[in-house]
């Protein structure tokens, strides 16, 4: 999971926020990415 989480963000600065922020971002990304499809 780790690896295709990060390349849905391009660019190390979203890679770098992505490490910074809580565990409660990845969810809500996750949430997001399921309603998109």
């Amino acid at each position: 999971m780790g690896m295709e989480f990060q390349k849905s963000y391009n660019g190390s600065d979203r890679q770098k926020s992505l490490t910074l922020e809580t565990p409660a971002l990845k969810i809500k990304d996750k949430k997001d990415e399921q309603q998109n499809k």
